[in-house]
């Protein structure tokens, strides 16, 4: 098993960014997506810092090539562990994007439960994807006031996870994060392998 995440749809992959390439693809897809068209974001407010910042990317694929991606932060830890949605993106070129946004959020959810965690809070703007969350997940709108930025005006959502907290979804995704330190640790092993042939070499010639 990769660190790949399980889709409804064979021709769309999801997987848990794990190197500089994964993470370049999801700025350009996240690029594309919001700092074009009508209503342009700026770069400030679409690469906020928090990146690295706990957080984890996922990446879809259709066929092989990068075409959505969204950003999950956990914000705190224990019990009732809760964390952000965000950054959901597709190509605006990409044809059957429906498919692409239930693939991420499947996938997100699949990761979220792994990770422990019972509660999604984020922030939507767009009343479609607010009722792509609420069709999904049982997303709700929550009373709490609109918070505006550059004015823009969103609306504070709130996902219940625990539904979705049962055994056959955490043995799918247990081996994810441990097959990604795997493959980094052989890719060191054979690195430092390589490193003492070299000095050997080096030696025999000296």
């Amino acid at each position: 098993m990769s660190n790949r995440i399980n889709s409804s749809d064979d021709s769309i992959t999801i997987k848990v960014a794990s190197t500089i390439e994964d993470l370049i693809a999801c700025q350009r897809i996240r690029s594309a997506c919001f700092m074009s068209g009508d209503e342009p974001e700026p770069y400030s407010e679409q690469f906020d810092g928090n990146d690295f910042s706990a957080a984890t990317h996922l990446l879809a694929c259709r066929n092989g090539a990068p075409v959505g991606s969204m950003r999950i932060r956990i914000l705190n830890g224990g019990e009732g562990t809760e964390a952000t949605w965000e950054k959901l993106s597709v190509l605006p070129s990409e044809r059957g994007a429906l498919a692409i946004l239930n693939s991420i959020a499947q996938a997100a959810v699949q990761y979220s439960v792994f990770k422990g965690i019972t509660t999604i809070r984020g922030l939507v703007r767009d009343p479609r994807i607010m009722k792509f969350w609420k069709r999904t997940v049982n997303g709700v709108i929550t009373n709490e006031p609109p918070v505006v930025y550059e004015g823009r005006e969103y609306r504070h959502i709130l996902i219940d996870l625990r539904p979705y907290w049962t055994p056959c979804e955490r043995l799918t995704l247990e081996k994810i994060e441990h097959e990604i330190f795997a493959k980094h640790l052989s890719e060191r092993r054979r690195a430092l392998a390589s490193e003492r042939v070299e000095e050997r070499m080096r030696q025999r010639v000296a």
